[in-house]
């Protein structure tokens, strides 16, 4: 989605996607590898927006209230793409600071995530939890999903390094 688009909030939206049409029982709730063959994979290799509620946005440009707000989720959940930013062009740092609103910050070690049929890896997965401009850890987690050992063909979208992101709210 480009920058200069107006969104509108998903209660307003007229457009119906794949789940709209889902009969009663069934629901959007891919594995981990699963996002990453389906989604994040074609994304990055094909640029392939797909079908379903996961959004391509700028998430580190917006506070979590406003992203729920803005785009229709799954049950709660929130599936973004987004493109990598680094603290400075040369590092190899991530940035993951939301202008005033506050950061995400990692709270484990990256976990693999593995194909259940060949067992190797395709990925990886990274709970990031928001602290807001306080310094105060709020409700919200996100899991970062990152794309391992990519077939990239020359003429894709190889130079943009895409991010999916789940976001949701933590109830305790």
């Amino acid at each position: 989605m480009a920058e200069d688009q107006q969104i509108v909030p998903y209660i307003q939206q007229e457009l119906r996607d794949y789940d709209d049409a889902l009969e009663p029982g069934y629901r959007f709730c891919p594995t981990d590898s699963e996002l990453i063959i389906y989604y994040l994979k074609r994304k990055i290799e094909l640029g392939e927006q797909p079908r379903c509620r996961i959004y391509d946005v700028r998430v580190y440009s917006h506070h979590p209230n406003e992203l729920t707000e803005r785009y229709r989720s799954c049950e709660g959940i929130g599936y973004f793409f987004t493109m990598r930013e680094r603290k400075h062009q040369t590092g190899t740092r991530v940035n993951r600071r939301t202008k005033d609103f506050g950061y995400w910050k990692s709270t484990q070690k990256d976990t693999k995530v593995y194909d259940f049929v060949t067992r190797r890896v395709l990925g990886t997965k990274r709970p990031l939890a928001f602290y807001d401009e306080k310094d105060q850890k709020t409700e919200w987690l996100m899991y970062e999903y990152t794309c391992n050992n990519l077939n990239i063909p020359n003429g894709s979208h190889s130079n943009k390094v895409y991010l999916l992101f789940l976001l949701f709210p933590v109830i305790s």
